[in-house]
C-alpha cells in the first residue's frame, strides 16, 4: 500500500467551515504534543512507542547530517491519538475520463484530493459526488505535513508500519517540509515517494549499530517495494491512454448530446466500462504485478498515479545525472525556486 499524507492548510484567521473545523481538530494534536525525551522518560511508555521514538531520532539525525535535509523541528514530538487514522483523503473523478477532481486550498493551491477528519464526512462527500457520476475513493490516513508552518509531530498512528517504512514515511513528510511547489500536488507526491525511499535505503545502508542481517533485509524491502510500484505505475503509463481513448469513443457513441446519469445507454455504458477495466485488471495479474486491485475505478487509479506515476522519470533523472541523494535534491529544490520546475515536469 502507498502510504497517503494529507497536506493541510492551518492558517489563522481563514473563513469557511472546511478550514475552521480540520484547523480546530490539528490544532487539538499540536496542543497535545509531548516532546519525545520527555515520553523517553514516561512510564506509560509501551517498548512499542520506545522503539519508534528512538528510531524517529536516529532518522532525523541522519536527515539533517547526511542527507542535507532540514527538520524544522519536525517529529520531536509524539501523540497518542484514540484511533487508528488521523484523518481521511477522498480522491474523485468521472467515470467516464481519468482526471481527477481537484480541490482549491489556501496557500497550496490546487490537490488532487480532499481531507477530512472523520470517515464519516468522506464517505457522505463520496456518496453525493458518485450521484452525480464519479468514481470515489476513500481512505485512512495515518501522517501528514503543514509544510513547516508548524512543528509536526509523530503519531501513534504511524507506529503500525514496520520500521523500514516508518524511516521511509518520515523522509517522504520531511521533502515536503523542504520543498513543495503550489498547484502540482503530483509532482510534489512523487517527488517524496521516490526520494522518501531513496533516503530510507541510505539510512539502513549507514546506521553504525544494526545487525547486518537486518539491515540487509530492510534495503532488500525498501528496494523490492520501490520496484514493484514503478512496474504497476509503468502499466498505468501504458494503460493509460488506451483507457482514454476508449473513454472517449464511447462517450461519442452513447452521449452524442450530453451525457445523462439516467438514460438506458449510461446503464450499458457502466456494464461495457466493468468490461473494460477487468480485462485491464486480468492483463495486469496476468503480468505478475502488485497493486493490480487499483484498477477497480478512476478514482483508484489516479490515486496510486498521483504517488507513483512520475517516480520512474526522476528516477531515471537520478541514474543519468549519476546524483548523490543531497546532489539530486538540491538540484530539484533550485528548480523549484528559480520557477523552472517545468523543465522536470513536462517529462513525465
Amino acid at each position: 500500500m502507498f502510504k497517503p499524507i494529507v497536506i493541510v492548510s492551518t492558517i489563522l484567521g481563514i473563513s469557511g467551515c472546511y478550514y475552521l473545523k480540520n484547523s480546530y481538530y490539528h490544532g487539538k494534536i499540536l496542543f497535545q504534543a509531548k516532546n519525545i525525551e520527555k515520553w523517553l522518560n514516561d512510564p506509560s511508555l509501551t517498548e512499542r512507542e520506545r522503539k519508534k521514538i528512538l528510531l524517529a531520532k536516529d532518522v532525523l539525525d541522519f536527515v539533517e547530517q547526511q542527507l542535507g535535509l532540514k527538520t524544522h523541528g519536525n517529529y520531536r514530538n509524539y501523540v497518542r491519538l484514540d484511533r487508528r487514522h488521523v484523518s481521511y483523503l477522498l480522491t474523485a473523478a468521472p467515470k467516464w475520463k481519468l482526471e481527477a477532481k481537484k480541490w482549491w486550498y489556501l496557500v497550496v493551491g490546487e490537490l488532487p484530493y480532499r481531507g477530512y477528519v472523520f470517515e464519516s464526512e468522506a464517505l457522505s462527500e463520496a456518496h453525493e459526488l458518485e450521484q452525480k457520476g464519479y468514481d470515489t475513493f476513500v481512505r485512512g490516513v495515518t501522517a501528514y505535513s503543514t509544510l513547516g508552518w508548524f512543528k509536526d509531530p509523530i503519531l501513534s498512528t504511524m507506529l503500525d508500519y514496520s520500521d523500514e517504512d516508518f524511516v521511509e514515511l518520515i523522509i517522504h513528510e520531511l521533502i515536503h517540509a523542504n520543498v513543495f511547489v503550489e498547484g502540482y500536488g503530483d509532482f510534489n507526491e512523487q517527488l517524496a515517494s521516490f526520494l522518501g525511499n531513496w533516503g530510507a535505503i541510505l539510512f539502513y545502508e549507514s546506521h553504525p549499530s544494526l545487525d547486518l542481517s537486518v539491515k540487509e533485509q530492510a534495503i532488500k524491502e525498501l528496494r523490492n517495494s520501490l520496484e514493484e510500484k514503478i512496474q504497476f505505475a509503468l502499466f498505468l503509463k501504458e494503460q493509460g491512454p488506451l483507457l482514454e481513448r476508449w473513454y472517449e469513443d464511447r462517450v461519442r457513441y452513447f452521449f452524442p448530446q450530453k451525457i445523462d446519469l439516467s438514460s438506458e445507454a449510461w446503464k450499458t455504458f457502466i456494464v461495457e466500462r466493468g468490461r473494460k477495466l477487468l480485462e485491464i485488471a486480468q492483463e495486469c495479474e496476468k503480468r505478475k504485478l502488485k497493486y493490480c486491485r487499483y484498477i477497480s475505478n478512476n478514482a483508484q487509479i489516479l490515486a496510486f498515479a498521483t504517488y507513483y506515476e512520475g517516480v520512474p522519470h526522476l528516477q531515471k533523472l537520478a541514474l543519468k545525472g549519476s546524483f548523490s541523494f543531497r546532489d539530486f535534491f538540491t538540484f530539484v529544490k533550485n528548480m523549484v525556486d528559480s520557477g523552472n520546475i517545468n523543465t522536470i515536469i513536462e517529462e513525465f
